[in-house]
């Protein structure tokens, strides 16, 4: 079985208005950081780990948030 899928809301700057907003979903920190750059941050608190069954999206499986 493979690594667990972390993914957190981001704060970045939209490219249109230059305010700073929440993405609207969630991303790894690979995939903010190559979108966003270094001016993505994590929300705090906003982690959803994805347990991996197989290659497809279909066979990811939430797992509740730990306290």
């Amino acid at each position: 079985m493979s690594e667990p899928l972390k993914l957190w809301l981001w704060t970045i700057t939209d490219e249109i208005t230059k305010k700073r907003r929440q993405t609207r979903y969630r991303m790894t920190e690979a995939e903010a950081r190559e979108r966003f750059g270094d001016d993505a941050v994590k929300v705090e608190h906003s982690l959803e780990v994805r347990e991996v069954g197989g290659g497809h999206t279909s066979d990811f499986q939430r797992s509740p948030p730990k306290p």
